[in-house]
């Protein structure tokens, strides 16, 4: 039974450790995609409406990527 008990346990820590690695990677990702969205210029060319469209594609498929 105590070798039993020992594998749930190590299991649990091997999956907690997981988790909160990829917790961080996520976090991390998002913190990177905060900033690229945020240092987006426009170009003198564009209008406003092709600016926004440009952030709003940005951000959807980026937000994505990193929600997966």
């Amino acid at each position: 039974m105590d070798i039993e008990n020992d594998r749930v346990s190590k299991s649990e820590d091997i999956l907690e450790t997981i988790h909160k690695s990829a917790s961080t990677t996520k976090q991390s990702k998002m913190k990177t995609l905060i900033n690229r969205f945020e240092s987006m210029r426009t170009k003198e060319s564009n209008t406003i409406r092709e600016f926004y469209a440009k952030r709003y594609n940005f951000s959807s498929a980026e937000i994505r990527k990193v929600m997966n």
